[in-house]
């Protein structure tokens, strides 16, 4: 080969070595641009907002998968196995319930009868008695006017002494005769007046409501507009009482312990006279317009609806009033109200009273 062929040869090898470096630059460009623009690209995703990076967005379709099936399986296996005993005690429960409830209805209506039936008996009698009044007035009149003829006969009429002396015994007789039917009609009077307090009176809803109205009493039910009556209280008997001279009614200051039905509530009032509490025998259940009239129109720092200077524990108390055999009115001082209830199964405490002042 000759010396140009063999230069020749050379440079074609030199030209093509040259053209594959180029070619090989050129692609390391390329890659250094592509490597450049993912950067970039990486860059723009890592600088976008939380809640339009892509890991969040695939959190939340994961999530939206996620949910529905989560929901399935708590719903119809988890809480069924953990419920299982709780939904048994609450359908036990709610047969007991159900069962109170019917057993209080049965009560009211046996009371209500049982008093109805007593209710009748005594009216009844009542009307016998005034009936039995009746004519011992009228026959009390006919011997009054029979007694008044005698009179005047033995003042006008020239009579013997034999007849003289037998009008002046059936006069006599007459006389006699009249006291004992006067003494008669006294007790009469008095088995009258106690049949008339055997026979009860029930305050009716609407009564109540008047009564509450036209006192100006508060009762965020009856009238929520109501100012209340200005109490006038001063505790007595080293803290037993508190008197209030605004309605001359003597309270206890606390009351009694716990709560309790109507029954045990009477009872509760026979021991306190009993015992003679605070000095006097006398405590009885208050009227509703009697307890009505401690009711503040908003509430205190006790937090009640009753001056402080009351124990605060008796948060509601019964009363002396009903609405029917088996219902009675309560007061509620944590809530600014009165109702009535069953006496047979609700419970309430008890705050005596007393007419009166008593003495320090």
């Amino acid at each position: 080969m000759s010396s140009e062929s063999q230069k020749s040869l050379d440079d074609l090898i030199k030209e093509a070595e040259l053209e594959r470096l180029k070619a090989e630059r050129e692609r390391i460009e390329e890659e250094k641009l592509k490597i450049k623009s993912e950067r970039k690209e990486l860059e723009r995703k890592l600088n976008l907002p939380w809640f339009r990076r892509p890991a969040f967005l695939q959190a939340v379709v994961a999530g939206l998968v996620a949910i529905p099936l989560i929901w399935f399986f708590v719903g119809n296996i988890i809480v069924p196995s953990l419920n299982k005993d709780n939904i048994k005690l609450a359908w036990e429960n709610e047969v007991k319930a159900d069962s109170l409830r019917r057993a209080k209805k049965l009560f009211k209506k046996q009371i209500d009868s049982l008093e109805a039936a007593k209710e009748t008996q005594a009216k009844k009698t009542l009307a016998e008695l005034e009936e039995q009044k009746k004519q011992y007035v009228k026959i009390d009149s006919i011997r009054k006017a029979l007694a008044a003829e005698y009179k005047k006969v033995l003042n006008e009429l020239n009579l013997n002494k034999k007849q003289r002396s037998d009008l002046e015994k059936r006069y006599s007789s007459l006389q006699s005769e009249a006291e004992a039917q006067k003494q008669k009609l006294e007790n009469l009077n008095a088995q009258i007046t106690r049949q008339k307090e055997s026979i009860p009176v029930y305050l009716s809803v609407e009564q109540a409501g008047e009564m509450i109205r036209r006192n100006g009493y508060y009762d965020r039910n009856f009238n929520p507009d109501g100012k209340g009556i200005d109490n006038k209280f001063s505790v007595q008997k080293s803290g037993q009482v508190v008197y209030d001279a605004a309605t001359g009614l003597t309270w206890q200051q606390s009351g009694s312990p716990g709560t309790m039905n109507y029954a045990k509530a009477q009872k509760y009032i026979e021991e306190l006279n009993a015992k003679n509490f605070a000095g006097f025998n006398d405590w009885r259940l208050p009227a509703l317009k009697e307890a009505m009239s401690l009711m503040e129109t908003k509430e205190g720092e006790n937090p009640l609806y009753i001056d402080p200077v009351f124990d605060g524990k008796q948060i509601y108390i019964w009363t002396s009033d009903k609405s029917s055999a088996s219902r009675a009115w309560y007061v509620s001082f944590d809530y600014g109200s009165c109702g009535h209830l069953l006496v047979g199964y609700d419970n309430f405490f008890v705050r005596a009273v007393r007419s009166g002042q008593s003495s320090r």
